[in-house]
């Protein structure tokens, strides 16, 4: 409510995506994923000032809050790479629900499986490229993020369907895929991430 009193102008829809759009929010465990598009016209001070906002309510109601915030055009033809545009519009297309104002998410481009390929192309080759990742201290984790990160590009891939869960990306392949050969060793990251 604070946000909209201080941005309602800026702000054109609030979305939320991933286990608390789906009915699948485990507390805990889960975050909060919320998408915030703003009028092509805001200031970046907006963007900061939203920003600013989602922090100290994570913080005051101790909830983990993944909150993106992009201005309308971002989300329209061409996208950028660098914004990561493609897999948040596969995340509102498929289980996105909006809280507040438009409902955006209808005149949305649905990415293709190229352009998701193309974009996870992209995103790797500059995960190589990186001399900036603290590879020490994010080793384990990283690791197993990228492990469930994968399985869920995979499944994807072979079924059409996007899961962004990687509390249940282990429980989707036991289902769909029983004799996938890594699947004592996507079992173990699952396991892991949730006790991380």
């Amino acid at each position: 409510d604070t946000c909209k009193e201080r941005h309602h102008q800026s702000i054109v829809a609030v979305i939320i995506t991933g286990s608390l759009a789906r009915g699948s929010y485990q507390p805990g465990l889960s975050d909060v994923d919320l998408v915030t598009v703003l009028d092509d016209n805001s200031q970046e001070s907006v963007r900061e000032g939203i920003f600013s906002l989602y922090r100290k309510t994570s913080r005051d109601y101790g909830v983990p809050l993944d909150a993106i915030i992009f201005k309308h055009g971002d989300l329209c033809l061409p996208w950028s790479h660098d914004l990561r545009i493609q897999p948040e519009l596969l995340r509102l297309k498929t289980d996105g629900r909006v809280l507040y104002g438009e409902n955006v998410i209808q005149s949305l481009p649905m990415p293709t499986k190229r352009q998701m390929w193309q974009f996870h192309r992209w995103a790797r080759e500059q995960l190589l490229e990186s001399d900036q990742l603290d590879w020490p201290h994010e080793t384990l984790k990283g690791s197993i993020n990228t492990v469930l990160e994968q399985a869920m590009t995979y499944f994807y891939y072979r079924t059409g369907v996007a899961e962004y869960s990687k509390h249940h990306i282990a429980d989707l392949f036991s289902y769909h895929f029983p004799h996938f050969q890594y699947l004592s060793a996507l079992r173990l990251a699952s396991h892991l991430w949730r006790h991380y």
